[in-house]
């Protein structure tokens, strides 16, 4: 990532941002990975839309292992609300369920260092419930996925699938 952009080379920052997307499960037990990334990288990493290759809690669960690493490293409190705010409103909140988001942070609050998680973890759901409609229950959530394990990307990749079939129709 940071060589594609530092030297100006948007296709292999699109490949490498991709590929990332498409392991995040696997990247996001790598401390030293997480440890390397900016928080721009991490924001263009959400808006990319790229899909990704596990549900929209662990991708809540890769940000917030990233923000509380900077909560710890930095004594700019004002800098880390604001970079939380600027990433935690790229998720999608209406894939992740209120039950499940209820159960994600009691389970961070069993850890030692609740201390530097509990302002952050205070917050998700008020934040969620802006980002979000009020009325999405956790119904309409599993609804929603119908078996697929993160809608991040979808979009993007029924467009690539049916432009390639009109254009192989037209030869």
């Amino acid at each position: 990532m940071t060589l594609a952009e530092t030297y100006s080379l948007p296709r292999l920052r699109q490949i490498v941002y991709r590929h990332v997307s498409q392991n995040i499960s696997k990247l996001s037990t790598n401390s030293v990975i997480i440890d390397r990334l900016s928080a721009e990288q991490i924001e263009h990493l959400l808006s990319s839309e790229f899909p990704v290759d596990v549900p929209e809690l662990q991708v809540l669960d890769f940000v917030l292992t990233w923000l509380f690493k900077l909560k710890n490293e930095s004594n700019q409190t004002n800098y880390s609300n604001e970079i939380s705010h600027k990433l935690l409103r790229r998720l999608i909140w209406k894939h992740i369920g209120n039950d499940d988001l209820k159960r994600y942070i009691s389970s961070q609050m069993h850890y030692t260092d609740v201390a530097n998680k509990k302002p952050i973890l205070s917050q998700l759901l008020s934040i969620k419930a802006h980002y979000c409609d009020i009325d999405t229950n956790e119904e309409e959530v599993e609804t929603i996925s119908a078996g697929l394990v993160n809608l991040r990307g979808l979009e993007s990749a029924l467009i690539a699938v049916s432009t390639f079939e009109s254009c192989r129709q037209l030869y």
